[in-house]
């Protein structure tokens, strides 16, 4: 389902389907939840995008539409990672990933920093100081060295906070 564009300023011109307010209102929840209390967030797929929606960014609501580079093979193409925080620093400079959205972060949210991309879009955001990593695809469908380092750095940060507690 793609978030109403309501919420990041725009109009929805039949580019935005399957509009479910109920899932916008309980994405809004969970991120001003996470960021209030500083707790562990990822958002993966919708996930990136209620970030950017809820956080102060905004999305394109159709990548094609939009004349963004995309170029996805057999659901498939590669991301670049742009080391603008330490946790990119533990990816290599490319890897390939699945896809399968057709929406993407078009404004990033203040705070946060991109840390993947794939030619025009945006596959990976992550928060400046705050535990919360934002990534386009979906890396629990795939058996690779980056989802491992994506899950193992969200325990990281799920046991840091259990310890503040």
């Amino acid at each position: 389902d793609d978030i109403n564009p309501e919420y990041y300023g725009e109009e929805n011109k039949g580019l935005s389907k399957e509009i479910d307010y109920s899932l916008d209102e309980l994405d809004r929840k969970v991120i001003t939840y996470a960021i209030k209390h500083q707790k562990p967030l990822l958002g993966i797929c919708r996930g990136i995008q209620s970030l950017a929606a809820f956080c102060g960014g905004s999305l394109y609501q159709d990548i094609e539409t939009a004349g963004l580079k995309h170029e996805v093979k057999e659901k498939c193409h590669v991301v670049n990672t742009l080391y603008q925080h330490p946790f990119a620093s533990k990816f290599n400079e490319t890897f390939v990933t699945n896809s399968f959205h057709h929406q993407a972060v078009k404004k990033v949210p203040e705070g946060f920093v991109v840390i993947f991309k794939h030619q025009d879009v945006i596959e990976g955001i992550i928060h400046q100081t705050l535990p919360i990593l934002g990534i386009q695809w979906h890396p629990e469908r795939l058996e690779t060295k980056e989802s491992k380092l994506i899950f193992d750095q969200f325990i990281e940060w799920v046991k840091q906070a259990h310890e503040k507690q």
